[in-house]
């Protein structure tokens, strides 16, 4: 049951997506990519969430265990992300109807 790639840890699915050292790369490479997804979308829809601090800390700890989870542990790897508190009224309001049509596809 040890991690096949000589970690001292058992090999479970949570220790190959958030912990494993084999796979460090491939999560920074996800963070990074997620990140700019986010940045270049608010910025085409030239947006400014007043909790942009909180939703950035989300996508850097997304793939870790971390505070922004409620468990403090990560799940991403069976589809379920952290809660986002979205200011929908803040954001909504400046979009056109195009851009709302596309901020929700």
């Amino acid at each position: 049951p040890w991690c096949r790639f000589n970690c001292q840890c058992f090999e479970t699915p949570h220790h190959l997506f958030t912990v494993c050292p084999r796979f460090a790369e491939f999560r920074d490479d996800a963070t990074q990519s997620l990140r700019a997804a986010v940045c270049t979308t608010l910025e085409t829809f030239q947006l400014n969430p007043t909790n942009l601090p909180e939703i950035m800390m989300i996508i850097m700890n997304l793939f870790a265990d971390s505070s922004c989870w409620p468990t403090a542990r990560s799940f991403y790897y069976l589809g379920i992300i952290p809660p986002i508190h979205f200011p929908t009224g803040e954001i909504l309001q400046h979009l056109t109807g195009i851009q709302h049509q596309r901020l929700h596809q």
